[in-house]
């Protein structure tokens, strides 16, 4: 009976892989039975001989983890995979062995083609794929061995797709290649997978991730350089480790070794080499690199850092249509050479109408409070004109309260500009570089000292006004 059940069970196992599939064909025997290494090829009722006519190896077996398994080697697999385009998968059925047959174990039968030979391998129960996951917030293993060192967790929890919570014990660093190392990886023993986080490692290692039908693939952005590749198994991205021989990875490498992407990896080598140089100068240098490519497509992070600088300000046209409306001022100084009589410093007073300039030199700052009342009392006395908003930076010497008494008591707006901001001041800062172009011009045309800049600059806002 025990002859005749073996016999069966066999049979099926030969029927099973003389059909070709794509698939992974597992059979496992339930209940277990033993059977011993001396069971001829005869209980199936086919001679050696006939076996090997039918394309079929006499079946033997070997033993692997206390298991038994036999393996039933398909010789005709290249006739079969010209017929149905498919290719045969080899069926380990796995034995337990009568001191096991009290144990519940599970096995899993794997086949893989690797140049016609088939081998049967045992899966252990620990699942040592990662899926590339773009919805896990963390990087998560069930394997506390896998990380080092493993360390306590701020994280106590997780939260998972239907509401329920598991319990972390810990966290630790994890290396998968040698392109990806992998920090704060929890350790969540509940899980049956591992989970790589998109999110988590495309911030960490500066990377982007791109899916394609059949696979994807991880990038560096600054050298474009590939980092990881994933291959899509059921409906799932699982981190490729090792199988370079796969086809789907071949095909990951051949899309990113593209002529075009290897001449931007040369365009980016470049760019580094010497010293972060402008796209529009490599272009220049190496015009056959950007025969297929745009200097608009290529964007450093680090340029933008290193190299920023504040925007330019808009030029404002619009002016006071009343004399004396507004007032710009601004103070120049100090300078390393005093004037004749001493000073160091001026002050201008400038109309916004009509641009006419007032300039007095200075020995102190403090006299731009008695300059201002001055000036102010003549504007009203010779012009009969009502200055309203006096506009200067925010300078002490215009912020002491003298002069915000005398502002206030003649009903004058002081307008102050941003902190570190001349640009708003424009008009002031504008007329003191032109008087300062002028200064040295005539000095060196007239051959005179420069102690004499105090009398040049007064009389280069004569001849400006």
């Amino acid at each position: 009976m025990v002859v005749r059940q073996r016999s069966s069970i066999l049979r099926q196992a030969l029927m099973l892989i003389s059909q070709p599939s794509n698939t992974l064909t597992a059979i496992r025997l339930i209940p277990p039975i033993w059977i011993s290494h001396n069971v001829k090829a005869t209980t199936l009722g086919m001679t050696r001989k006939t076996m090997r006519k039918r394309g079929f190896e006499p079946w033997t077996f070997r033993s692997c983890l206390g298991y038994q398994h036999f393996v039933i080697n398909d010789n005709n697999r290249d006739q079969r995979k010209k017929d149905s385009k498919k290719t045969s998968i080899a069926t380990v059925a796995e034995i337990k062995t009568e001191a096991n047959v009290a144990e519940k174990a599970s096995a899993l039968v794997a086949a893989t083609d690797h140049g016609g030979k088939f081998l049967n391998t045992f899966t252990p129960v620990i699942n040592s794929a990662w899926i590339i996951d773009s919805g896990a917030t963390d990087h998560m293993t069930f394997d506390s061995r896998q990380v080092s060192p493993l360390r306590p967790s701020s994280q106590k929890i997780v939260s998972t797709a239907n509401g329920n919570t598991t319990p972390v014990i810990g966290e630790g660093s994890l290396t998968l290649t040698d392109t990806l190392n992998l920090d704060s990886v929890l350790v969540v023993p509940s899980l049956d997978y591992n989970h790589l986080s998109v999110s988590q490692i495309t911030a960490a290692l500066s990377c982007i991730v791109i899916f394609w039908p059949e696979f994807c693939v991880i990038k560096n952005i600054q050298t474009r350089q590939t980092i990881g590749c994933g291959i899509k198994r059921g409906k799932l991205y699982y981190l490729d480790l090792q199988s370079k021989d796969s086809n789907k990875l071949q095909q990951a490498l051949m899309a990113d070794g593209s002529e075009g992407e290897k001449k931007k990896s040369e365009i980016w080598l470049w760019h580094r080499r010497l010293g972060h140089a402008s796209f529009g100068y490599l272009k220049k240098l190496f015009p056959s690199l950007f025969a297929k490519s745009d200097i608009s497509g290529f964007r450093c992070d680090i340029c933008e850092l290193a190299k920023s600088h504040r925007v330019s300000f808009p030029l404002i046209l619009n002016k006071s249509p009343l004399l004396f409306m507004v007032i710009h001022s601004d103070i120049w100084g100090p300078s390393k050479v005093p004037t004749l009589s001493g000073s160091r410093w001026f002050v201008t007073f400038i109309d916004d109408c009509t641009r006419m300039t007032w300039l007095c030199l200075m020995k102190t700052k403090d006299e731009v409070n008695l300059l201002f009342q001055k000036f102010h009392k003549m504007i009203e006395t010779q012009y009969n004109a009502k200055v309203r908003v006096l506009r200067s930076d925010n300078g002490g010497e215009y912020q002491s309260s003298d002069l915000q008494k005398y502002l206030e008591g003649h009903g004058i707006i002081h307008q102050t500009t941003c902190s570190n901001t001349p640009q708003q001041n424009g008009v002031a800062e504008r007329k003191n570089r032109h008087l300062l172009e002028v200064v040295p011009a005539s000095l060196i045309a007239a051959k005179t000292p420069i102690s004499y800049w105090g009398e040049a600059i007064t009389s280069a806002a004569y001849l400006i006004n």
